[in-house]
């Protein structure tokens, strides 16, 4: 992303906060940022793929600030990522509104597919940050706990949003994660079966990775936008064209995606597809 491009992103934001999506046109878009409509045009084929860059942008932001806390304790990590998750919603609570206040607005499959995404990373990193704290011993039960770790965090936010009440946000990481130390040992006292069986949650991870985030469709076209980023590199180039014939194949062949994997890794530019590869498909 340029600077013209972030300019455009950091004016479009501010907008869509006081007017709202629906109501904010991309000539006022284009005036807050000092740009013609036509310049516009150059950096954004619409207002639905502006939306989808803020949205990105947001993500890629958060991203890079946990990845700051990956190598603290599992306990410290997981208070420190609610903090953070607090940090992000109140600093862009007007445009969360916004966006919550136009829900009913059908949104387009790109940004629909990208929600979806988020959702399923979201999913596995519970499942990750769960894991670590407490064992492979919580797997029984494992889906439950991760709904309800969803839903309780979910409540707390939803507050802040919509500021209904006030209380100490500095102290909900630990207060959360006290709440699961005392439903993991409710689990293991409990008589009752899980909800959520370990087939259950199999069974829905296979769902999500079926839907487009994790298809070959969705793939390849991620694929073809980072080959833009291989034009000179012929090694690169080669790597690519044999994914895309193993994703286009009607029969996966698992050695050869690790392979070509492998030399994705090797490359910084090309690590973060890698990981959807290893996600979505050799998982």
């Amino acid at each position: 992303m340029n600077d013209k491009e972030l300019m455009i992103i950091q004016s479009a934001i501010k907008l869509f906060a006081e007017k709202g999506f629906q109501a904010t046109s991309i000539q006022e878009i284009a005036s807050a940022s000092g740009i013609s409509k036509g310049a516009f045009y150059l950096h954004f084929k619409s207002k639905d793929a502006l939306l989808l860059s803020i949205l990105k942008h947001y993500h890629s932001q958060f991203e890079e600030q946990a990845s700051k806390i990956e190598e603290l304790e599992p306990r410290a990590r997981f208070v420190e990522w609610i903090s953070l998750t607090i940090d992000v919603i109140s600093q862009h609570r007007e445009f969360i509104i916004t966006q919550l206040r136009e829900q009913t607005v059908p949104f387009n499959k790109e940004i629909e597919n990208f929600f979806r995404q988020k959702e399923w990373e979201g999913y596995l990193l519970y499942e990750k940050y769960l894991i670590s704290i407490y064992g492979d011993e919580i797997r029984p039960f494992l889906g439950d706990l991760i709904i309800m770790a969803k839903g309780l965090l979910r409540a707390y936010l939803e507050l802040i949003i919509f500021d209904v009440l006030h209380f100490d946000k500095a102290q909900l990481g630990a207060f959360l994660l006290e709440r699961m130390d005392h439903l993991v040992a409710g689990f293991y006292e409990s008589p009752l079966v899980p909800i959520i069986s370990e087939q259950d949650l199999k069974r829905m991870w296979k769902s999500l990775r079926t839907a487009k985030i994790g298809s070959a469709e969705y793939l390849l076209e991620q694929l073809q936008e980072i080959r833009k980023l291989a034009h000179d590199n012929e090694e690169m180039m080669i790597t690519l064209d044999v994914l895309e014939d193993e994703l286009q194949s009607k029969q996966l062949r698992k050695p050869v995606i690790k392979g070509m994997v492998y030399n994705l890794e090797q490359n910084e530019d090309f690590s973060e597809f890698a990981g959807l590869i290893k996600t979505y498909i050799l998982e």
